[in-house]
């Protein structure tokens, strides 16, 4: 499971936090999606799985799957559809989502050698 943040006023300003509102976006980019307890549950091309939820109006928690023996095409047009769909959610292209997902991991490491220290 995986959690991704959500640009700051995106999930209000783009009704994400409406019912199903995160359901109408996967059937847009995946087509076919299932509503399961709090996740909806979808799938395309060579991602065999994908099931997200928003959490907060900061966090979407996503869990993938993908078929590692698929073939380029389907790999590819799966790949586009993930980023797009990731576009949509978060509000962030993919080099923010790297760059943002850096510094956390930079911070994190501080905090914890920093915790270390103090042991």
């Amino acid at each position: 499971m995986r959690d991704y943040e959500i640009k700051r006023g995106h999930a209000k300003k783009s009704g994400l936090l409406e019912e199903g509102a995160l359901g109408k976006i996967m059937e847009e980019i995946f087509e076919g999606v299932e509503a399961v307890e709090e996740f909806y549950r979808s799938s395309y091309a060579a991602l065999t799985a994908v099931e997200a939820r928003i959490v907060d109006a900061m966090t979407l928690q996503v869990d993938t799957l993908t078929d590692n023996g698929a073939d380029m095409e389907a790999a590819r047009t799966a790949h586009q559809r993930w980023t797009e769909f990731l576009l949509r959610v978060t509000g962030f292209n993919a080099k923010q989502r790297a760059d943002r997902a850096k510094k956390k991991a930079k911070e994190e490491a501080k905090k914890a050698a920093a915790a270390e220290a103090g042991e």
